[in-house]
């Protein structure tokens, strides 16, 4: 069993040989910037080799994956998808680690995995394809798994690129994000509750990424649930996976600060809806890009208390339903000031806004989709066995296809997919909730590797130990000196007046009702 300090480093070592691939895409042999890069790897690789006890360390190259030995490093592989996809071209397939690892080595592989050298098993300190993986066949659910993580893999390196393009200056592809939305649509289809259960994956040192990736991934299951068109689910699952891309053009220290922001700092965080959509009409792709109106107004709230002021109307749907998806997987993420909220507590919270910050149609779509006990959520079965929901029988909430992970005594079980309402009258049912953290499972790293992993041994939570910046969801306590900068005397927060509040004539009394017969983005403006 590797430690988890032995992953970690292995994590390490891949970020540090993706980043000397992409300095090799930049700078000649020789530069400076690719001989640092090329060291970080030596000695990323010097610490993988004491960790393994002087042993040679082998790292795999596998379905679209990175793996130390037969672990899978999950948010490595989700976030270097491209990294992967360069090597499996070039045909390495395993990179054996050396004591005699050097600066050269390293650039010699650069070399290979841009195509501009010939694949040698030995590149000195370094040996390709030594040892060959051995790939077992995959049970149905890990291969469904599999493929979502390759999509989702494809959407954080999407926005890392998207992220480049503009603070470069250059418009958005949005040919890649939409091709990468059509992805998730595809695997979402086909299986709603593994998409579901696949937006359980946080990573905090690219937050921002895989928190639009997951908005995406909710928005699409949330669309497909109501029954939108194709197309209008396309603009929806485009608007969250863009939600937050003018947060491109806030500085990285800000977002992952860990004390108190002021009032200059928030306001170049509340100026990202502006900056979105702003970036998304000037790709050129019509006067108004459907999904525009979703990076605008996904924090303008339901009852127009947010921001930006939007004149005598109501957020538009597809960004109601955005919103209710954004305020979800920012809650159950850790904060530097609080500890992240279990699914069914995130429910609570979101219906504790129905009605005022979120759209009480929109937020009851929602809760049917995650369903009792929420997808994702850690259940103990009246046999004592724990399980992992991934997916609801909405006539038997108490008997969800689940994944089966702990026995009767505790014990950790091979993984196997069981449907609880196949096995009734006489099989097991859900009695309760249990608490992922109080059992010592990382949960969110099963989901991303469908291998168990025991919690590090240090409490996840430290006060200002880091996580997000991220706007307060509704109805959720406000991290200290927060300002509201769109809240301010003279500014333009509203108390319930003007048009979207009472039932006026016009108004969208029907909350997130969809006309099929509307074209994107759905809902005529107010």
């Amino acid at each position: 069993m590797r430690s988890e300090a032995q992953l970690t480093t292995a994590g390490q070592v891949i970020r540090a040989l993706a980043a000397a691939h992409q300095s090799a895409g930049l700078y000649p042999v020789g530069h400076p910037e690719r001989l640092d890069h090329a060291r970080s790897v030596v000695s990323a690789g010097a610490a993988l080799i004491a960790g393994a006890g002087g042993q040679e360390p082998t790292v795999f190259v596998a379905r679209g994956g990175f793996y130390l030995g037969t672990v899978l490093l999950p948010r490595e592989s989700l976030a270097l998808g491209r990294f992967a996809q360069a090597l499996a071209a070039a045909g390495v397939e395993s990179i054996t680690f050396t004591s005699g690892l050097r600066v050269e080595d390293v650039d010699a592989l650069a070399e290979v995995t841009r195509d501009r050298a010939p694949l040698r098993p030995e590149l000195g300190g370094l040996r390709v394809n030594l040892v060959r993986p051995v790939v077992r066949d995959e049970e149905p659910w890990e291969q469904r798994m599999g493929e979502l993580r390759r999509a989702y893999a494809a959407g954080v390196t999407a926005l890392r690129q998207a992220s480049s393009r503009a603070l470069a200056g250059e418009p958005l592809d949005l040919a890649a994000t939409q091709g990468v939305v059509e992805q998730l649509y595809d695997q979402v289809s086909e299986d709603p509750g593994y998409g579901l259960l696949l937006s359980a994956v946080k990573s905090y040192d690219e937050y921002t990424y895989f928190h639009m990736v997951n908005v995406c991934l909710l928005s699409v299951a949330l669309g497909q649930a109501i029954g939108l068109r194709r197309d209008q689910v396309l603009v929806l699952g485009l608007g969250g996976l863009l939600h937050d891309i003018g947060k491109a053009f806030v500085p990285a220290e800000i977002l992952a600060g860990t004390g108190r922001l002021d009032e200059e700092q928030w306001r170049l965080i509340q100026r990202h809806p502006v900056d979105g959509a702003g970036m998304l009409l000037a790709t050129g792709a019509g006067l108004v890009h459907p999904a525009s109106a979703v990076l605008l107004e996904h924090h303008a709230a339901y009852d127009r208390s947010g921001y930006p002021e939007l004149h005598d109307h109501r957020p538009s749907v597809p960004s109601r339903l955005v919103a209710v998806a954004d305020c979800f997987d920012a809650v159950t993420s850790k904060r530097s000031y609080r500890q992240p909220l279990g699914r069914h507590d995130a429910l609570q919270l979101l219906a504790s806004s129905a009605g005022t910050g979120l759209d009480p149609h929109a937020v009851a779509a929602f809760q049917g989709l995650l369903g009792r006990f929420p997808v994702g959520s850690l259940v103990e079965l009246s046999s004592g066995e724990l399980a992992v929901v991934v997916r609801q029988q909405a006539q038997l909430p108490e008997h969800p296809v689940v994944l089966l992970l702990f026995d009767a005594t505790g014990s950790p079980v091979e993984v196997e997919e069981r449907d609880l309402a196949a096995e009734r009258p006489s099989g097991p049912r859900i009695v309760r909730q249990r608490d992922p953290e109080q059992i010592g499972v990382d949960l969110p790293r099963f989901v991303a590797s469908g291998q168990l992993h025991s919690l590090p041994g240090v409490d996840r939570y430290e006060p200002g130990s880091g996580g997000l910046v991220h706007e307060p969801a509704p109805g959720e306590r406000a991290p200290e000196a927060y300002v509201d900068t769109h809240n301010e005397p003279g500014g333009h927060h509203h108390h319930g007046q003007g048009p979207g509040h009472g039932h006026g004539e016009g108004q969208d009394a029907g909350g997130a009702a969809i006309d099929p017969d509307v074209a994107p983005p759905f809902d005529p403006p107010r």
